[in-house]
């Protein structure tokens, strides 16, 4: 399976040439936050990336950091992918870990162009890189108890000429940083799906 930075992940907020996909947080001390902005980053023409099929273990060792799968999911999903990419979400020098959760654990390829629920969890090295997000959708909490994490409803997205416009009901995303690892969990086509997003979150902190 390939991956087309722009179709499922963050945008960057400097665009595709210095960072693959766009939405772009940053770390703030010891906060998540998003570089908020009013009107869409800048984009480039998307790039399809191969992925290989990993386990978690493997993309660790690959990585370097301590990646993990999720022990919660919403009712009705399944882990239905598991790949390592040579690009990450906010930093094209370093890889990712991504893993799609479907309803019934069906193929991911077999929805593009579909409007299905998924989850997609991307898993990089937390660096200073940031994504931007509409400044209006963006929500600082708190999951665990003690760790500073980012919601956002809605997402950019690249319509057929390649500009990006908002979109407020294509995606939710949460983002928080732990132990090195910045995860970025998209739940696409959902409705209102804060509350999974957090506990899908929760069930992947480190004790």
């Amino acid at each position: 399976m390939a991956l087309t930075l722009f179709a499922l992940g963050p945008w960057a907020a400097s665009g595709f040439a210095q960072n693959p996909i766009s939405q772009v947080f940053e770390f703030v001390g010891e906060h998540v936050g998003v570089q908020g902005v009013d009107a869409p980053p800048p984009t480039q023409v998307p790039v399809n990336l191969p992925s290989e099929e990993v386990s978690a273990e493997q993309a660790a060792e690959r990585l370097g950091i301590p990646v993990k799968e999720p022990t919660y999911l919403p009712a009705g999903f399944q882990l239905a992918s598991s790949a390592y990419y040579s690009r990450s979400v906010t930093t094209p020098e370093q890889g990712m870990y991504q893993l799609v959760a479907t309803a019934g654990g069906v193929n991911p390829d077999s929805l593009r162009g579909r409007s299905d629920p998924r989850i997609i969890i991307y898993q990089e090295q937390a660096t200073s890189s940031t994504i931007a997000e509409k400044t209006a959708n963006i929500e600082q909490i708190t999951i665990g108890g003690s760790v500073p994490a980012t919601y956002v409803e809605g997402s950019w997205q690249a319509g057929p000429d390649g500009t990006l416009e908002w979109v407020q009901d294509d995606a939710e995303v949460l983002v928080f940083d732990q132990n090195g690892v910045r995860t970025f969990i998209v739940y696409r086509y959902g409705q209102e799906e804060k509350e999974e997003l957090v506990k899908i979150a929760e069930s992947m902190l480190a004790p």
